[in-house]
């Protein structure tokens, strides 16, 4: 007799108490072919066969590495690099981190839905200090031309108008009083190349401008009063990388429970860059969590209370 146990996390959540299912066979191949074939899911956390005796006689992980341990496994080491290729190796990251550092970026904050040609936004917004000291708040919308307006803009595929660009002061009501181009008096082609050079116009001198995705947290305004500005921002690209992938993971959770269209929210936390909020939306209600280290998170999600959004 071989018993087939799969383990699954019920919420797909790794770290949370783990709830398990098992099957009794006669033959061991059909205990085998029951394990692989139930080894899917995000929920799934493992499978292993075990004969009568409790001995454990093959094995999925939650890393979906099968190991059959009626077989002999032979571990090939890999060559250690020798010391000339592991400092040539050092050397080269050295130079490509230095040679980013050099370039003096404005980032802008994504805050559209989709993206316009090379443009990875619709509608991009920042604000920065110029070489003289004057700060400024700049607000761009890009849209493609089309049969309608391409005589006012003669080979230009995509248009950007200036929403608001003005001085940033302590008198409030900048943008009418402080505007340096009020909204759509002014317009560019909507590439990186143009909008550089229209910033660089402002008495700047930055050598490229980035578009930020949501999950790399800057958001131009704070959450009180006051501006964030984008050539002071500190962009972490891995630690982005690492948020979308969570994102990912729950988006595709959602879609295994059967919704159409999920439903969720994660941001990066404004005091925090290393603090991401998780806001999942059911029926009658919200819930919140918390995911202090993005490196980790399976381990440091914990629901918590957000105080607002009903949760």
């Amino acid at each position: 007799m071989f018993t087939t146990t799969r383990y699954f996390y019920p919420h797909g959540i790794e770290g949370e108490s783990m709830d398990n299912t098992s099957k009794e066979f006669n033959d061991l191949d059909k205990a085998i072919n029951h394990a692989n074939r139930y080894a899917t899911g995000l929920r799934f956390a493992g499978v292993q066969v075990e004969d009568e005796k409790g001995n454990i006689i093959y094995e999925i992980t939650s890393d979906m590495e099968a190991i059959d341990y009626r077989e002999q496994k032979v571990l090939i080491e890999e060559p250690t690099p020798s010391i000339e290729v592991v400092e040539a190796h050092t050397e080269k990251v050295i130079e490509q981190e230095e040679g980013t550092k050099m370039k003096k970026t404005l980032y802008f904050e994504g805050a559209g839905c989709v993206p316009r040609g090379e443009v990875e936004n619709c509608r991009i917004r920042t604000a920065f200090t110029n070489n003289i000291g004057e700060r400024i708040y700049l607000e761009i919308s890009g849209m493609e031309t089309n049969k309608q307006n391409q005589k006012h803009y003669p080979g230009i595929q995509y248009i950007g108008f200036i929403d608001s660009c003005h001085y940033i002061t302590d008198e409030g009501n900048d943008e009418n009083k402080n505007s340096i181009f009020h909204r759509n008096s002014k317009t560019l082609g909507y590439t990186k190349s143009e909008i550089l050079s229209f910033v660089n116009s402002l008495d700047c001198s930055f050598d490229q401008v980035v578009i930020l995705p949501d999950l790399a947290g800057y958001r131009v305004f704070k959450d009180g009063e006051g501006h964030n500005f984008g050539d002071k921002f500190q962009y972490n690209e891995a630690l982005t990388n690492r948020a979308e992938e969570i994102r990912k993971h729950f988006y595709a959770l959602e879609k295994s429970e059967g919704k159409q269209y999920p439903n969720l929210s994660l941001w990066v936390d404004q005091e925090n860059p290393e603090l991401l909020h998780l806001l999942r939306h059911f029926n009658g209600y919200n819930k919140h969590w918390s995911i202090q280290n993005v490196d980790n998170w399976k381990e440091t999600i914990r629901e918590t209370t957000l105080g607002r959004y009903a949760c």
